[in-house]
């Protein structure tokens, strides 16, 4: 399982990619060649994958598009970190 979040930081939009089967998640921004993109998150034959609304591109965690329209092109990665905090 996994999901998509996006918010809108300081006017900019971001997107996380979250996979939990790996616990990863991955920050984009969800604009390619001036369009904004609606990424969610789907599972096909048993593994998780992001696809955008707009073009029905299937993106993989790292936001590079692996088939559709845009394959090949990449979501601008947003610096970030994933961690765990234990008490």
């Amino acid at each position: 399982s996994g999901g998509v979040i996006t918010e809108t930081l300081a006017g900019i939009p971001v997107t996380v990619l979250f996979n939990a089967d790996t616990v990863s998640a991955f920050a984009v921004s969800p604009v390619v060649d001036g369009k904004t993109l609606t990424l969610e998150a789907k599972t096909e034959n048993g593994t998780r994958v992001f696809t955008d609304k707009e073009t029905g591109t299937r993106w993989n965690l790292l936001g590079v598009g692996e088939e559709g329209p845009q394959k090949g092109k990449r979501l601008p990665p947003i610096n970030s970190h994933l961690s765990q905090w234990y008490g």
